[in-house]
């Protein structure tokens, strides 16, 4: 009913306004939340927001709603939201920057969200959130929202705190698998799948694990076998996905693909089809379009993935046919202006001859919800 009509009328303002009111009444009922989880309700908001970012009673009333879904007040929990959620809050936060109602509901939503690691962890990652809290914790001129934002702000530092000694030991421990005689390749690649999965590190672990990977898979045919089972390019993925934004981390997994999908037999294209990797390369070179240092490694994975028919379907279908061609015909483009550069100076010196850049967190207190 009402998140069809939101569907069918996410153009329209007005109507916004009034179905955001009503969602935002409802949410809070338990057996309302579970229904609106299953239609997936916190995607659909978080898309009329984007679409409406300047309307102040909207992104209040969506950060409300988009709070109280992720609360279940029986059992005193927080759901681990999408990387979406969170950017749509915090979006709401920076867009709305003196709009107390907007700011008090994001604020209050964001505080909700940290009770849950996995959430706070996702957040330290969105662009401008430890400026947007400060700024509220500084200038708000109501105590509420600076108790909030600060509350957040705090929580969000200490993990930064703890992160990055936990950052120390496991990239040690990493390095320490590298560079033992006595550890396997099979200790050794197990030692980086294990410390990729258990957390959302920073840009440098993640590239100095993906740069260790190349190096075992660089040893020998039985070490890329070792690299490209299922379970360790699922993480790779994982990663690209966490850290789209990255040129280094992109860069790195992209040459990690091609390395593979170009050995001799087809095990590789198929592992990196079935570990869903064909979709973050196509999403690297579309993401940093100008960025030589990625367009080439992930052009190059997909023209070698594209052999292999099931690969190729794939890549058609998520646009990547019409990625490679772009690539292919920029490419060209500039081949022929350095060309025609190299041709018009030739010509212009020979006429003028003679002149010359978790810990794991557990805060408290319970969280709320907003009627």
């Amino acid at each position: 009913g009402v998140f069809r009509a939101l569907e069918d009328h996410i153009k329209n303002e007005a109507f916004l306004e009034t179905a955001f009111g009503c969602l935002r009444t409802i949410s809070p009922d338990s057996e309302g939340r579970h229904a609106i989880q299953q239609l997936l309700g916190a995607q659909r908001v978080c898309r009329a927001m984007a679409l409406h970012r300047s309307v102040a009673s909207i992104q209040r009333d969506g950060c409300a709603f988009l709070s109280n879904v992720a609360v279940d007040m029986e059992n005193q929990e927080v759901s681990v939201v999408s990387r979406e959620e969170l950017e749509t809050v915090v979006r709401a936060l920076g867009d709305h920057m003196r709009n107390e109602s907007v700011v008090s509901s994001a604020c209050f939503a964001l505080k909700n969200y940290t009770y849950e690691e996995k959430n706070l962890r996702g957040l330290r990652r969105c662009d401008d959130i430890f400026s947007y809290l400060e700024d509220a914790g500084k200038y708000s001129p109501k105590h509420e929202i600076r108790v909030n934002a600060t509350e957040v702000l705090e929580r969000l530092r200490l993990l930064c705190e703890e992160d990055d000694a936990l950052e120390e030991i496991a990239l040690g421990s990493m390095q320490d698998a590298m560079r033992n005689p006595n550890m396997t390749v099979e200790e050794s690649a197990i030692t980086i799948h294990d410390v990729l999965q258990e957390y959302e590190w920073s840009e440098k672990l993640i590239c100095y694990s993906l740069d260790s990977l190349l190096t075992i898979g660089n040893k020998g045919s039985a070490y890329i076998h070792r690299i490209s089972q299922l379970d360790v390019l699922k993480v790779v993925v994982n990663a690209m996905r966490k850290q789209k934004k990255s040129p280094k981390v992109q860069e790195r997994a992209c040459e990690l693909m091609k390395f593979l999908a170009d050995q001799g037999s087809s095990r590789g294209r198929s592992v990196i089809r079935a570990a869903d990797g064909i979709a973050p390369i196509i999403s690297a070179l579309r993401v940093h379009r100008g960025v030589e240092a990625v367009q080439i490694p992930a052009f190059g994975a997909l023209k070698v993935l594209a052999q292999d028919q099931r690969c190729n379907e794939v890549i058609e279908s998520n646009g990547g046919l019409n990625r490679l061609r772009d690539n292919i015909i920029s490419r060209l483009d500039s081949n022929n202006n350095v060309h025609s550069n190299n041709h018009h100076h030739h010509h212009t010196n020979h006429s003028n001859s003679t002149t010359l850049p978790s810990g794991v967190l557990q805060p408290s207190p319970i969280p709320e919800k907003v009627a």
